[in-house]
């Protein structure tokens, strides 16, 4: 059994369902230096980064990563200082990683969907994809939903903690998430604490746009599975994640209209040194870990559903994997609220990025942190199951409750961060 995958915070959207029709995905020109209609931050940090930079292994203090790390980005790193001083971040060299790249041609339909999706969830359908190509901002998100993932995902275990100020209660939830050629499923289970046990969740997110997604809850008290509503942005469960630091669109591509604003440098704790993830003192948003200077494709999306959480998301998109190395969401006028970091792990075994941490920080008007969720797993407790991949019927969440599922054990061995019960649960 293989272990390691990138994991996506899934739970907690059984709490609601997306509703509403479906916006028209619109064909943008790459540009390098963004129009009007891009947040002005990003057009500054775009001029003020240049487009090829090396770091030679070693330690750097904050004030020299200004220029390889997001908007907002170093505030939350000055954030971390302690007597007055910002800590360092020790950078590595980086390395080449092989992904499977689709043998076909692919073609992207009038409406932004992808030719062919046989194969998505297996292979990056645009490999060696360039900046200035026709729709390159909606042909790196699907990069993003197609990366080959193999199968289907479980993580037992795993946890949600506040951070900076007044942080909020740790939740503990087992998951499950499929990929196939026709979208994204998803189940979950709530471990703890004690007034959401018992709550499970399913969904399913078709690639199509004419496939309506669909999302349940089930508490087994009520013994009966329910539809809710909602849209991305509403803060799920008490913590600062949202739908969007969810699953990243996973299925719902069309929410945004996506332009290719060009490629540009930046940090990312690539692939971590630890099995479990660690963060700086004393406010735990940034992580404390190996970096890796990687070249990223910069793509923003602008709102063209009602249902998307935000007025503007900017994606940094690792041009070699399409892994989603930094997020920074945006109000309507352009000014941003939350950023996400993500702190991911090379399985040599699957030959895949696992996401071992993810911080979501939301920030204030000046772009500065003010509270956060981050979301920790241990690397051995993701089990993959490459025999089982995703299709409608089994994410059907009108089963919840009558179709018995049974949840794995954690491997021998493998560290417990909190007090877990190894149970089977039935659906």
């Amino acid at each position: 059994m293989y272990r390691g995958v990138r994991i996506l915070f899934s739970w907690w959207v059984g709490l609601v369902v997306l509703t509403g029709g479906i916006g028209e995905a619109q064909e943008a020109g790459p540009q390098d230096v963004p129009g009007p209609a891009v947040p002005t931050e990003l057009r500054t940090w775009l001029t003020q980064t240049a487009t090829q930079r090396t770091l030679p292994p070693g330690s750097y203090p904050a004030e020299e990563l200004v220029g390889v790390l997001p908007p907002n980005a170093p505030q939350l790193l000055a954030s971390e200082a302690t007597n007055g001083t910002a800590p360092a971040l020790d950078v590595v060299a980086s390395r080449t990683y092989d992904v499977l790249v689709s043998d076909s041609v692919h073609q992207l339909k009038p409406n932004g969907e992808l030719d062919d999706t046989t194969r998505c969830g297996r292979e990056l359908p645009f490999p060696g994809l360039a900046p200035d190509a026709s729709r390159a901002g909606l042909k790196s998100v699907w990069n993003l939903l197609c990366r080959n993932r193999g199968g289907s995902f479980e993580y037992l275990g795993h946890t949600f903690r506040g951070s900076g100020p007044n942080p909020h209660r740790t939740l503990i939830i087992n998951g499950w998430n499929g990929w196939g050629p026709q979208g994204f499923g998803l189940r979950a289970l709530t471990l703890a604490p004690g007034d959401q046990k018992d709550n499970e969740m399913m969904g399913w997110l078709p690639w199509a746009r004419d496939k309506a997604e669909s999302f349940y809850v089930y508490n087994m008290k009520m013994r009966r599975p329910r539809q809710g509503s909602t849209t991305r942005g509403d803060k799920m469960a008490g913590t600062q994640f949202t739908r969007e630091h969810a699953f990243g669109w996973e299925g719902q591509f069309f929410f945004y209209d996506w332009e290719m604003l060009g490629e540009r440098p930046v940090l990312t704790a690539f692939d971590s040194r630890h099995e479990f993830p660690q963060y700086l003192p004393a406010n735990r948003w940034f992580a404390d870990d190996q970096w890796m200077l990687r070249p990223a494709f910069l793509v923003v999306g602008k709102r063209a559903h009602k249902g998307a959480g935000s007025g503007y998301v900017a994606l940094w998109l690792d041009t070699t994997t399409f892994e989603p190395l930094w997020t920074v969401f945006y109000t309507e006028a352009g000014v941003a609220r939350n950023i996400l970091g993500l702190t991911f792990k090379w399985d040599t075994q699957s030959q895949r990025h696992v996401t071992l941490g993810m911080s979501a920080v939301d920030l204030d008007a000046n772009g500065g942190p003010v509270t956060g969720t981050v979301f920790e797993a241990h690397f051995c407790s993701i089990l993959h199951h490459p025999d089982a991949p995703a299709d409608p019927a089994s994410y059907n969440g009108q089963l919840l409750g009558k179709k018995p599922f049974n949840w794995s054990f954690r491997p021998p061995g493998c560290e417990e961060s909190v007090e877990y019960e190894s149970t089977q649960q039935d659906g």
